[in-house]
């Protein structure tokens, strides 16, 4: 979700629990004004009423033309005494004029006249409905809510889309950038004073990445250099002092020496590799035909590990291409595929499968799964069958490569047969 967005769903949210608040403190301001304003008109009436009464004058008629009603009876000592001289309550109350009941309210007071003989004035006014009043008030209040969120929503994206272009700018320089061909210069000007200083960060950490960069890029070709050439003259002044005359014992001893050497060789290759990946120094891109290059790796293979008479299974239901760099798209292939031959058994099968955007990899090999949240570990190897010369950094390498391209690369275990599976387009 987009920043701008977050804000203005939170400034809603806020909006809304503001809206709420208001509603109910408005709500409960205006019913205490009108209740305010009808019990004082009440307490006239009633006073007028008693008044007349006490004065022996002539009350006024029930229906009397106006919505008020009142009535006076008798009350015992003891009731009077029970009861507040003065109360005032929310009734359904019968009006006359209206024929009909409406919501009033009514005040109760209790007098004595001269005599001591105890009197009960109780006098109604229609007034509102409080459910009419909180149904008026809660339409209007949404009705309110819904143009103030969306003026709220048009200032807030009108406001941010202005102050956020510095951001924005920063971003699209940083997706630009590549620190194999150079940082380029970021135009960004603003007058922001954090946004002045978020340009200073990025182009800091821009140079300095570029700078580790070259200086990653310069050590690997170093390191191959200094530890290849070493390991080359090794083995071949191992391979001729083979030549000589030696005796069984001395001969297989070489033999031993020459495999380690041969295993420090592959292993100083795949580490290499490795770092370069991680380095971002593959940048070049094209379209690469995998189908082609698994068809050749295929024959290779088989070639190679003919001894083992493996069967395969090659199926192209689709060309399948990528856009990647040659040489990646060759070590992704190659691992993938000679890992099915060297954890294969005599006699066992590989099957390939490859669709428009999926490469499946199918061998036999050991009969139970392998841990599928560890092989694309690197130096992971199945202890129960370490393969001789397994360096455990195949699988590695093509975890790495699909990551750079964000593949999605998956294991599986499908009837006793392990499985690799290559997305290449999520």
């Amino acid at each position: 979700m987009k920043l701008t967005w977050k804000i203005v769903i939170r400034i809603s949210l806020l909006l809304s629990l503001i809206m709420g608040i208001w509603a109910y403190i408005f709500y409960n301001a205006v019913m205490e004004e009108v209740t305010d304003e009808i019990d004082d008109s009440l307490s006239s009436f009633s006073d007028n009423l008693i008044k007349r009464k006490l004065s022996g004058e002539s009350l006024p008629e029930v229906a009397n033309g106006t919505n008020n009603t009142f009535f006076i009876h008798t009350v015992s000592e003891e009731y009077a005494k029970k009861n507040p001289v003065i109360s005032y309550s929310n009734e359904m109350v019968y009006i006359m004029e209206q024929d009909d009941e409406e919501p009033s309210r009514v005040q109760k007071t209790i007098f004595r006249d001269s005599e001591g003989i105890y009197y009960e004035l109780t006098v109604a006014t229609p007034t509102v409905d409080n459910d009419d009043l909180l149904s008026a008030i809660t339409i209007w209040l949404i009705i309110l809510y819904g143009a103030l969120t969306i003026m709220a929503i048009l200032v807030c994206l009108w406001v941010l889309s202005r102050s956020m272009k510095p951001l924005y700018r920063i971003l699209r320089w940083l997706d630009d950038n590549d620190i194999a061909s150079g940082v380029k210069p970021l135009d960004n000007p603003t007058k922001i004073s954090e946004f002045v200083r978020l340009n200073d960060a990025v182009v800091r950490s821009a140079k300095r990445s570029e700078q580790l960069y070259t200086q990653q890029k310069l050590f690997t070709g170093n390191a191959s250099h200094e530890l290849q050439t070493p390991l080359a003259i090794c083995q071949n002044r191992l391979e001729l002092l083979m030549d000589t005359d030696l005796d069984e014992r001395q001969m297989e001893e070489i033999g031993k020496t020459l495999q380690t050497i041969s295993y420090m060789v592959k292993l100083n290759k795949e580490l290499l590799m490795l770092t370069k990946i991680d380095g971002g120094q593959f940048t070049e891109r094209e379209t690469i035909n995998i189908s082609e290059i698994v068809e050749k790796n295929l024959r290779d293979l088989k070639m190679v590990f003919e001894e083992m008479e493996i069967s395969t299974d090659f199926k192209k239901n689709n060309d399948l291409y990528a856009e990647m760099n040659p040489t990646l798209a060759s070590i992704l292939t190659i691992n993938l595929m000679k890992n099915a031959f060297i954890h294969n058994r005599k006699g066992g099968r590989i099957s390939i499968t490859i669709d428009q955007k999926t490469i499946r990899i199918a061998n036999t090999g050991d009969e139970e799964p392998l841990q599928a949240s560890q092989i694309f570990q690197r130096f992971y190897k199945n202890r129960k069958k370490e393969r001789e010369g397994s360096t455990g950094l195949g699988l590695a390498l093509v975890k790495a490569i699909a990551d750079i391209y964000k593949f999605d690369v998956r294991y599986s275990f499908e009837e006793k047969m392990h499985v690799f599976s290559i997305y290449f387009s999520k």
